[in-house]
């Protein structure tokens, strides 16, 4: 009788603790998740942003406004020396015609900073035709008061 009741207080811990378990990953890969969605349209408006910057010719002045509401330091200042140096000397830019996240390597989670390494398929388009180019990036954002902004976006070699 004592050996049934250790044995069933035994399993009761044990549900107990695989369900708060699973409760936490669950929460985790739910913030992750929501994470990733923020990443994917942060760098969805940069691309038209810088689309619009290379291929429209919008004013730099209103790039940049555009640009200050989705990246924060050396991501901003990068962006922006690509468009000036483009305008200034024009050459050949392949068109983003659309991304993917292709994988997740990593999403780690410190306070207000979310740093990804991502599997990105890009869909562009150049004087030869239409192609698609993978290739790894770290990813950096930040959360100041309500929203998210880019701060690093490096490729990986």
């Amino acid at each position: 009788m004592k050996k049934q009741r250790v044995l069933i207080t035994s399993l009761v811990i044990l549900m107990m603790l695989t369900l708060i378990f699973a409760l936490n990953v669950s929460a985790v890969s739910e913030e992750k998740h929501k994470y990733l969605q923020k990443a994917k349209i942060l760098l969805q408006k940069r691309t038209k942003v810088m689309n619009d910057a290379i291929y429209e010719n919008k004013k730099l002045s209103l790039v940049k406004k555009e640009l200050a509401k989705i990246e924060k330091g050396s991501c901003y200042d990068w962006d922006v020396e690509v468009i000036e140096n483009f305008r200034k000397n024009p050459t050949d830019y392949c068109y983003v015609h659309g991304l993917k996240v292709s994988e997740v390597k990593n999403i780690d989670i410190k306070d207000d900073i979310i740093n990804f390494k991502l599997l990105i398929t890009w869909n562009i388009e150049d004087y030869n035709g239409k192609m698609e180019i993978k290739e790894k990036y770290n990813l950096k954002i930040v959360k100041q008061e309500d929203s998210f902004y880019i701060e690093k976006f490096d490729i990986i070699k």
